[in-house]
């Protein structure tokens, strides 16, 4: 009965690894917080501001500005499309690298797949 109470250390490392990467993944976010100066609670302080917006500037809505809009429309579309085809470029590069299999080792296994994670 004792036996099932037991962590093995492999466990304890890699929990123990977890923790850090959770550290560190806390840390940059308040770091971008306070760098941009955004506030995550905002909204649930200030939320009539975004009821009069979408009350009073969304609608009706107003087309005259969408002349302009037009040519961020397709750049954003087309970023898009660069976007997903680099990252399909670049996550099959990186899928023989993430199975132990075709991988050369162990450690390139655990970067590629937390990499994959985040």
């Amino acid at each position: 009965m004792a036996d099932f109470k037991k962590v093995p250390e492999s466990v304890k490392k890699q929990r123990h690894l977890y923790n850090i990467i959770f550290a560190g993944i806390i840390v940059v976010y308040v770091t971008a917080t306070l760098h941009t100066k955004y506030n995550p609670f905002e909204i649930l302080f200030k939320g009539n501001n975004f009821i009069d917006f979408a009350i009073n500037d969304l609608y009706p809505p107003n087309f005259t500005r969408a002349v302009g809009l037009w040519e961020a429309l397709l750049q954003t579309i087309a970023m898009s499309f660069i976007a997903t085809f680099l990252g399909g470029l670049i996550s099959f590069c990186l899928c023989f690298f993430a199975s132990y299999q075709t991988s050369p080792g162990s450690i390139p296994v655990m970067i590629v797949r937390g990499f994959a994670s985040l």
